[in-house]
């Protein structure tokens, strides 16, 4: 259901532990869907220290585009196998 990346806190956030043994230091983070056609086949997790560098209301442009090229590789690879 995410239609635009998401920035911000972990807090409240189960995804704190996809960071593994990092979880406990990553204090923000963007989460980007990755989709192909209508439907999503992965996300791309994004973390950091800094509480402050993935923050809600920056500017998520860059964010969008990796997640739309990082979507268009993984379809390609899913077609393939």
């Amino acid at each position: 259901t995410l239609t635009e990346p998401y920035c911000g806190s972990t807090a409240g956030f189960e995804t704190s532990s996809w960071f593994g043994d990092a979880s406990r230091h990553v204090r923000s983070q963007a989460l980007i869907a990755l989709r192909n056609g209508g439907g999503t086949i992965g996300m791309i997790a994004l973390g950091s220290e800094d509480p402050q560098r993935f923050y809600a209301g920056m500017g998520t442009l860059y964010l969008e585009r990796l997640g739309e090229m990082a979507s268009a590789a993984l379809a390609r690879v899913l077609r393939l196998a």
